[in-house]
């Protein structure tokens, strides 16, 4: 990735834009209560999966600097922000990497018993062919893909297509096939597969991945904007006429598909 960019856009037009400035503020939003019993005792419910809500702010630069940002923004539909964080850990969603209670997928799970190198000891049980994350890859880094389990993961976009089969989670290798920048890509589970830990990782030409324990999710799903965006206009005396922006973005993609 170039210094002080990110990649950021719509599903066919996926660009380069500024950094945020003072980093990116994410939360892990979940339905949540609690309270006290008429007996004295305490209680905590909560959804077993969350969504993902994210605050950017970019400082002061021209507007024809944003002029790209402002663009993606103002079409009104699925945006992919590409953290540099999760390319290079698990860009998957937590609910895709392992299972978790009240899964969008409606999957069951199975215990294995003690986990091996980090992998939780259930498995998600995929009874029928699942659309588990999509994402477009940069041209000039690769998609690499890994499950530990049985089973496959089928990968497929207008570029390139293929299928990862699981291994145990007593190999080391987090992923295990990879896959051509400069597409979109769709990862499913195979019908009569069961999956311990799924890792999706997206790195630049050339850089080999390293091997470990797993990585839960670190990433999300497609977003929307989720309220109307911030922006400062800084004084007009200024070169370029300066702006900053703020905008709040919230994880949808999943849960419309």
């Amino acid at each position: 990735m170039l210094e002080k960019t990110v990649y950021f856009g719509t599903e066919d037009d996926l660009t380069l834009i500024k950094c945020p400035s003072t980093g990116l503020t994410r939360s892990l939003v979940s339905w949540r209560t609690s309270g006290t019993y008429l007996s004295g005792g305490g209680y905590s419910r909560a959804s077993g999966v969350a969504h993902n809500e994210l605050s950017v702010s970019w400082g002061g630069d021209s507007v024809e600097d944003f002029a790209t940002l402002i663009t993606q923004i103002n079409k009104n539909e699925v945006l992919y922000y590409l953290d540099p964080l999760s390319m290079k850990t698990n860009i998957l969603p937590p609910y895709a990497a392992q299972y978790q209670p009240d899964n969008p997928y409606g999957v069951s799970s199975v215990s294995g018993g003690a986990g091996s190198n980090g992998y939780p000891a259930k498995a998600s049980v995929y009874s029928s062919d699942t659309t588990l994350y999509k994402t477009p890859v940069p041209s000039g880094y690769r998609l690499w893909v890994g499950a530990h389990g049985t089973g496959s993961v089928n990968v497929s976009s207008s570029l390139a297509s293929g299928t990862v089969t699981a291994i145990p989670t007593a190999n080391t290798n987090r992923v295990t096939t990879s896959f051509v920048g400069g597409s979109t890509y769709t990862l499913s589970a195979a019908a009569n597969s069961t999956f311990y830990g799924v890792v999706a990782q997206i790195l630049p030409e050339g850089v080999t991945p390293t091997t470990g324990g797993f990585i839960p999710g670190m990433g999300f799903s497609g977003l929307r904007v989720k309220d109307d965006p911030q922006i400062t206009e800084y004084s007009a005396t200024l070169e370029n006429y300066q702006i900053a922006m703020t905008v709040n973005f919230i994880e949808v993609e999943t849960w419309e598909s």
